[in-house]
């Protein structure tokens, strides 16, 4: 018989888990070379990014919350979606561990590390509580090798998910609790206590909690009716109210939700109506076990499905809460239109044409071909003869648990992070009945079970060989080069430090604008840029956009009339949904639709192409370095020799005025080099008019300077710079123009005065 786990931690079980905590704290910190590349704290784009501008929020203005931000769905701003606590948490350990905005930047990039480790301490006491300190232990090295989580809780990488995992183990530890709290009312009340803060910090952290809701509530419900389990369903009960208790006026407080009241995209009424809901179906459960409690588990679980089958279709019948689940289930089933868009959304596996992401033995290694049987194994392990009582009690929830999120992770890679602290419990229960196995046919005597938990670790070690050999390795050969080296070897090419670059730049070289870190008036202008790079503009370059990685869920007639700009095939359209839009700058990036302004942009600097004339009212101001990588690197499409970023400003533009023979041929022509190096022309014409003049427009100064107000307008070397003047011919002859940049931003008329000769 295995040995029954003890209430009484020992020195050497603390010791071997404080281990674990290292271990895992230190495979999250390879890849430091990436991050901290001399004095910058280089970061991943997308949802990172926000995080870091909510929390710089809080860490110079503590305790304030941003709530409302105008840099978002510009113009108008929106109801950040995001619950505030793990942004407020993050501000706040920075404000006391930091003075400024570096060591801000140093202490966000190790908080998911820390946060991610921190999780083996409830994954150990949950598989302490279910067989035995070696479950827990070995549940603890499964998590702290998994690729997965790692890939989430990285060091430089401050996204939620990170937080999510180690609130979601501590959740699953309660849940565990919940389900045989004990015979003792400490235990009772201590069980209650500990899910509604883990409940809760789950709602105020992730706005997809409801997914967490569902499944955990849901199950022990179902549970404690199933048993008539009168001490679950109180815990469950009482959880419910004090969550409800609390979230309300949070909510009374807080700017209306994106999506509405009843929104399941971010922290709204929805969540607490399901909550109180948790706590009505719980207390009549209850009430009927008071009132006959000799009934079976048949009778029980058909009046739990009447209860909840009667408060679900009450909240289906009312409208708001009906339409605040459909983003909800639209986001599950990919049928929102951006799931093929986000690498997270990939699949771990290729199935109903949808292309798989990450490599499944990269994140996954072995393991990732037994995820669908782990969750079976498991709960026949948990039910074997000799096993105690809270594993009976948990085997089935927990299977079913895991069934449930192990299905979500084979549809979508990211609820493999959710996953993780169930499918550590679940491996490491089938881990280590292989060690016991094992360790049977070495002896008959009891002690036979003395070398399970080491068979379990080699096992569990060796079923990550692929992903060894194809993740961790090569981070740690990295990580120790640069370690030995005595400083980072790490590129400036790569697709974080790339975007990070372009990103200053941008704020080097366009106009501060307003409120940025207080309240006050919307922002002067915003920047129209593709929506995957609108959160390190958010942060890098502290300027606003109209779209980003949430997506239309902030605002769908933004978000139209950003697709619209980027879809636009003349000038002219472009030029009014900008407008619509109050954009004075544009980014371009690579592969842009063919024929569109911005593909004209990106791939010829708006000079002429075949089918269109040169654009007039676009001004080439930067471009990150062609050996960067593109945001679309990370999905395997390069940039084809093009720069992987520019920027342009929207002017009204030089007006030039030609006087000739009507019917002749006029050309302005300008040489331009970027502040890569690389050179070009631009060149526009017309034709001479019956009037005898033609008009057209110049975008570039020949006077080179960054736009008005810019912190970089001291030096124009930061700036495309003209050459020379313009060349201005018409025929024989021609004339050198010069234009100033308040010629360009105020639209000024320049007549030039043609002259024979033989070019310049």
């Amino acid at each position: 018989m295995p040995e029954r786990c003890s209430p009484r931690v020992r020195l050497p079980e603390i010791l071997a888990v404080l281990s674990l905590v290292l271990l895992a704290l230190a495979v999250r910190a390879l890849g430091f070379e990436s991050v901290f590349v001399g004095d910058d704290v280089i970061f991943p784009p997308a949802d990172a990014q926000y995080h870091l501008r909510r929390a710089l929020y809080t860490f110079a203005n503590f305790p304030k919350l941003l709530l409302f931000d105008s840099y978002i769905n510009y113009p108008g701003g929106a109801s950040v979606p995001w619950p505030p606590l793990y942004d407020f948490l993050l501000g706040s350990s920075a404000r006391l561990l930091a003075r400024d905005t570096h060591g801000f930047e140093v202490v966000a990039a190790w908080a998911a590390p820390f946060l991610s480790a921190s999780a083996i301490i409830p994954i150990h006491l949950a598989g302490r509580r279910l067989d035995s300190p070696a479950l827990g232990l070995v549940a603890g090295l499964f998590f702290a090798l998994l690729p997965i989580n790692i890939i989430f809780a990285r060091i430089g990488n401050p996204d939620h998910h990170a937080a999510v995992a180690a609130i979601g183990a501590w959740l699953l530890f309660a849940w565990l609790r919940a389900i045989d709290p004990g015979d003792s009312k400490r235990s009772v009340w201590g069980a209650a206590a500990l899910l509604f803060v883990t409940r809760s910090c789950l709602l105020l952290t992730w706005h997809g909690s409801l997914l967490y809701v569902a499944v955990a509530d849901g199950l022990l419900l179902i549970t404690g009716a199933q048993r008539g389990a009168r001490r679950t369903l109180w815990v469950e009960g009482i959880s419910a109210v004090a969550c409800a208790t609390l979230i309300a006026p949070i909510l009374l407080l807080s700017p209306a939700p994106l999506g509405g009241d009843y929104s399941a995209i971010a922290l709204s009424w929805l969540h607490f109506l399901t909550v109180a809901a948790i706590a009505v179906v719980s207390a009549g459960l209850l009430v009927v076990e008071e009132r006959w409690p000799e009934r079976g588990a048949a009778a029980r679980l058909g009046t739990l499905l009447l209860l909840g089958a009667a408060l679900l279709l009450s909240l289906w019948l009312l409208p708001g809460p009906r339409a605040g689940l459909e983003p909800a289930l639209e986001f599950l089933t990919l049928a929102d239109g951006f799931g093929d868009r986000t690498g997270e959304q990939l699949p771990l596996f290729r199935f109903e044409g949808r292309m798989a992401g990450l490599a499944a033995t990269t994140s996954w290694g072995l393991y990732a071909y037994l995820i669908p049987l782990v969750p079976l194994v498991a709960w026949w392990l948990l039910r074997r003869p000799g096993a105690g009582r809270e594993a009976r009690a948990s085997a089935l929830p927990l299977a079913a648990w895991g069934a449930v999120f192990g299905a979500l992770t084979i549809s979508q890679q990211r609820y493999g992070n959710d996953f993780a602290p169930a499918a550590s419990l679940l491996f490491a229960i089938a881990l280590l009945g292989v060690g016991r196995a094992v360790s049977a046919r070495w002896s008959t005597k009891p002690e036979q079970f003395r070398g399970a938990p080491l068979v379990a670790a080699l096992l569990c070690v060796c079923l990550y060989g692929p992903a060894m050999v194809n993740f961790l390795g090569p981070r740690l050969g990295s990580s120790w080069a640069a370690l030995e080296a005595g400083a980072p070897l790490a590129s400036r090419d790569g697709v974080a430090a790339t975007l990070t670059d372009f990103c200053r730049r941008v704020r080097a070289l366009t106009p501060e604008t307003s409120s940025y870190l207080e309240p006050g008036p919307q922002p002067e202008y915003g920047i129209l840029a593709p929506a995957n790079i609108g959160h390190a503009l958010h942060y890098v370059a502290r300027r606003a956009t109209a779209t980003d990685p949430f997506w239309a869920y902030i605002g769908r007639e933004n978000w139209d009339l950003s697709l619209s700009f980027h879809a636009s095939r003349s000038e002219a359209d472009a030029l009014e949904r900008a407008a619509a839009l109050n954009g004075r700058f544009v980014v371009t990036l690579p592969g842009a639709v063919p024929g569109t302004i911005v593909a004209q942009l990106h791939n010829h600097d708006g000079r002429a192409i075949r089918v269109r004339g040169a654009l007039e009212h676009f001004r080439l101001l930067t471009e990150a370095p062609a050996t960067g990588a593109p945001i679309q690197a990370i999905f395997g499409r390069g940039s084809n020799g093009l720069a992987p970023y520019k920027l342009f400003e929207i002017v009204r533009g030089a007006a030039l005025e030609v006087r000739a023979e009507p019917g002749q041929r006029v050309t302005a022509s300008v040489s331009l080099v970027t502040p890569r190096g690389r050179a070009f022309v631009y060149q526009n014409g017309g034709w001479i008019g019956p009037d005898g003049a033609a008009r057209f427009i110049l975008p570039y100064p020949t006077e080179a300077a960054p736009p008005d107000d810019a912190p970089g307008r001291g030096s124009s070397a930061g700036v495309t710079t003209a050459q020379g003047p313009y060349w201005v011919r018409v025929g024989a002859r021609e004339s050198i123009v010069r234009v100033s940049p308040e010629d360009v931003r105020d639209g000024k008329r320049v007549l030039p005065e043609l002259e024979d000769g033989a070019g310049g």
